[in-house]
C-alpha cells in the first residue's frame, strides 16, 4: 500500500479490516459504523478520536447483537406468512374487475379500507359522519358482493 496522508492511512486500515471479514455480523456492522463516523470529519482525526471511534464500533456491534437476539426471539411474529401465488393472482384479477367497475370515489374508499382505516377515520378523511361512511362501505360491499367468492 502506498503512503497516504495521515487520516486516510487510518481509514485504509479500517477498510482492510472490513475486507478481511466475509460475513455480515455484529463486528461488520461495528466496523461500518466506525468508518461512517470517520468520514463525518476526517480532518479532526486524532488518537483521542481513535478511541471514540473504537467505542462507537463496539457499541454498534453490541446494538446489532441485541437486534439479532430480538429478531430470533420474535422470528415467528415477523416471518412472512406462506403465500399462495394462485390466490394472489385471483385477488389481482378481482381487483382489476372492481377497478374497472368502480368510480374514483369508490376506489379511494376501497383503498382506505385496504389500508386498514376504520369507518370513523374514513368519515374524518371524507368530511362525513361515521354513519355515512359505514353506509358507503356497506353499499360498496353489496355492489361487489358477486366477486366475494373469488377473493
Amino acid at each position: 500500500m502506498q503512503d497516504l496522508p495521515h487520516p486516510w492511512a487510518e481509514y485504509a486500515l479500517l477498510q482492510a479490516r472490513s475486507s478481511r471479514n466475509s460475513t455480515v455480523d455484529s463486528y461488520s456492522w461495528g466496523l461500518e459504523e466506525e468508518m461512517n463516523l470517520f468520514l463525518e470529519n476526517p480532518n479532526n482525526y486524532t488518537p483521542k478520536e481513535t478511541e471514540r471511534l473504537e467505542r462507537a464500533r463496539v457499541t454498534a456491534a453490541r446494538r446489532e447483537r441485541s437486534r439479532a437476539y430480538f429478531r430470533r426471539l420474535h422470528e415467528a411474529e415477523i416471518r412472512p406468512e406462506n403465500f399462495d401465488p394462485i390466490a394472489q393472482l385471483e385477488a389481482q384479477e378481482v381487483l382489476r374487475k372492481i377497478g374497472s367497475k368502480a368510480t374514483s370515489d369508490q376506489w379511494s374508499l376501497i383503498e382506505a379500507l385496504g389500508q386498514g382505516y376504520s369507518a370513523s377515520e374514513i368519515g374524518i378523511q371524507r368530511a362525513i359522519s361515521t354513519g355515512a361512511a359505514r353506509t358507503q362501505i356497506c353499499r360498496l360491499r353489496q355492489r361487489f358482493s358477486e366477486l366475494r367468492s373469488a377473493a
